[in-house]
């Protein structure tokens, strides 16, 4: 029975350097005729229009944050569901099309687009209500406003 399991032993070692040397040359480990194939890892694919149109609705709401409401009610819902219906044919068209419809397909990244799209306006907004703040403090205090003269009035 000590010859079986150390015979087990060595089989087992043996294939657990197989793995390894196939790791190293990286290239797929053996599997055995019943194993399983796995599925390979990564985010799950999406709809790329989908997608684009998910990322598409996030412009309204930068615009309206932005001030304008114009802008933001050109990019409602329909218009763009009809963009991303008929970009995505196009991104399928063309080589540089590619990355785009990877990240549109993978998600990979979309936390980083959220975020600029969110923070580019909020940082636009911003500088505006400085430059405004700014404005407000050199400008020189109306005559009829001061303080002293109310006091001096009396």
């Amino acid at each position: 029975m000590d010859q079986k399991a150390e015979e087990v032993g060595a089989d087992t070692r043996e294939a657990d350097r197989a793995v390894l040397a196939a790791m190293a040359a990286e290239e797929a480990p053996p599997m055995a005729a019943n194993a399983a194939v796995a599925e390979p890892e990564g985010p799950p694919r999406m709809d790329a229009v989908e997608s684009l149109k998910g990322l598409l609705s996030m412009l309204p709401v930068a615009a309206e944050f932005a001030g304008a409401r114009h802008t933001a009610a050109v990019w409602n819902p329909e218009s763009c569901d009809r963009l991303a219906q008929v970009t995505v044919p196009v991104l399928r068209k063309y080589p540089w099309g590619a990355p785009v419809l990877a990240f549109l397909e993978t998600g990979t990244g979309a936390e980083e687009v959220a975020l600029a799209m969110t923070a580019i306006p909020m940082a636009i907004a911003t500088w505006q209500a400085l430059k405004a703040d700014s404005m407000a403090a050199r400008k020189p205090a109306e005559p009829g406003g001061e303080v002293g003269a109310e006091a001096g009035g009396q």
